[in-house]
């Protein structure tokens, strides 16, 4: 048995963030056995892909080196992207089941690229206590005595998993933001979101940096789930009179991995709809042969 390493959400034919597949078939494999790969790759996110009896085409679970989550963004394309690499998967629309519930995904073949893009759950918005947000803020060190952005106020975003928003003033100030890692991961736990989303819009381009140390990742070089967040908090607040807003997210410049996420948000009478998406690349394979 074999895992993939895939680098989702590539930029230029760079950049991106690793995530490792496995894909199990027929065979069964204990939770154990599946931590204890996601640990030896050592990547922020490892998928374990297995079939499923009912309407969803698979089931697929999420491991971080240190325990499993619920969703995984950029896992979940590296999954979608791998299934028609090998020709496991041969339609272009996808439902994928996961712990957070059943994922709407498309692949759009164009010009030799594969662009993958998933549906993210209804957007949720939870607002935070102004003492809460003096907390965050006292986590985050920059050289700039007042790095954060006063038209964005910090709030919790959910399209399937919980990240906090938060907006700086430019790109410089993001790039050199530090956090304390151990008082956030703290805090993160008390406040029941996965990390921090943090962002800049500067001449119309949109850059972030993901930070969750919770669950054992300090920085993220590329994130699905909350840069939907990010999408319809955006939206919300700078688009809201428009009914769609599509743009494109620039994440990791900080750590010389700059990757590009295509986020979409459309609302109409009924729905606030949510895609996030990108291109990958097939880094490697590892035999898993010793591990299991």
């Amino acid at each position: 048995m074999n895992a993939y390493i895939i680098n989702s959400f590539v930029h230029e034919e760079k950049g991106g963030n690793p995530a490792g597949v496995v894909i199990l078939g027929e065979h069964d494999m204990t939770e154990a056995t599946m931590k204890t790969i996601a640990s030896h790759l050592g990547l922020s996110e490892t998928a374990f892909i297995m079939p499923c009896d009912d309407k969803p085409d698979y089931q697929i679970r999420f491991f971080t080196p240190t325990e499993e989550v619920p969703l995984c963004g950029h896992a979940t394309l590296a999954s979608a992207y791998m299934l028609y690499r090998l020709g496991v998967i041969k339609k272009n629309e996808i439902l994928q089941r996961t712990a957070a519930g059943d994922l709407e995904i498309k692949l759009i073949v164009d010009s030799g690229h594969v662009i993958i893009m998933m549906r993210q759950a209804e957007p949720e918005k939870i607002k935070l206590s102004n003492t809460d947000v003096l907390r965050i803020k006292k986590c985050f060190h920059s050289s700039d005595p007042e790095p954060f952005h006063e038209s964005f106020p910090i709030e919790v975003w959910s399209t399937g998993l919980k990240d906090l928003m938060i907006g700086v003033k430019n790109r410089e100030t993001l790039n050199t933001l530090a956090l304390n890692f151990k008082e956030f991961s703290a805090l993160s736990d008390e406040l029941g979101v996965v990390g921090a989303h943090v962002f800049t819009v500067e001449s119309g381009n949109i850059f972030a940096r993901n930070f969750a140390p919770l669950y054992g990742i300090d920085e993220e070089a590329a994130t699905g789930t909350s840069n939907g967040a990010l999408a319809a908090y955006l939206h919300h607040h700078l688009h809201s009179a428009e009914s769609s807003f599509d743009a494109t997210v620039l994440q990791g410049e900080s750590m010389n991995a700059t990757s590009s996420i295509t986020v979409r948000s459309h609302i109409d009478s009924d729905h606030h709809e949510i895609w996030v998406g990108g291109v990958c690349h097939w880094v490697k394979t590892i035999d898993l042969h010793d591990l299991i």
